[in-house]
């Protein structure tokens, strides 16, 4: 209920399955009807016989598919944790702050590990289909 309070989500409580399976299908119909981005943020934990941790943040960042088709464009991003004006916070590949401190958001120009610093073509492909 926390990141209800925080991100200004929506909370289900139920113990029924047929009610979640109800709530389950809005909230999918509700990421489906807008143009927007669905993140999820996972941290591994890469523990060896050391106990040494990885910092490593992944980030899942799909766009709905306008015409509700399976298959969502996206990406996985990688970033790090990081102190950045002595305070912890999410890092790019560059260093940088990669969250807005505005929005919340990812900042438009963080660039994630597997992002080149040099402009590529790997979207080439996608904008001559018209895409």
């Amino acid at each position: 209920m926390g990141s209800v309070e925080v991100g200004g989500g929506k909370y289900f409580p139920t113990s029924d399955f047929q009610w979640f399976e109800a709530c389950f299908r809005n909230i999918i119909s509700e990421i489906q009807s807008v143009n927007n981005v669905f993140a999820s943020v996972s941290l591994p934990v890469s523990m060896n016989t050391q106990g040494s941790y990885l910092n490593q943040v992944y980030i899942g960042m799909f766009r709905p598919d306008k015409d509700s088709n399976p298959r969502w464009k996206g990406n996985l991003k990688q970033y790090k944790l990081a102190k950045i004006n002595n305070v912890l916070n999410l890092a790019d590949a560059d260093d940088a702050a990669a969250l807005n401190n505005s929005t919340g958001f990812i900042t438009e120009c963080a660039r994630d590990y597997w992002t080149p610093k040099s402009v590529d073509d790997y979207w080439l492909l996608d904008k001559m289909a018209g895409a």
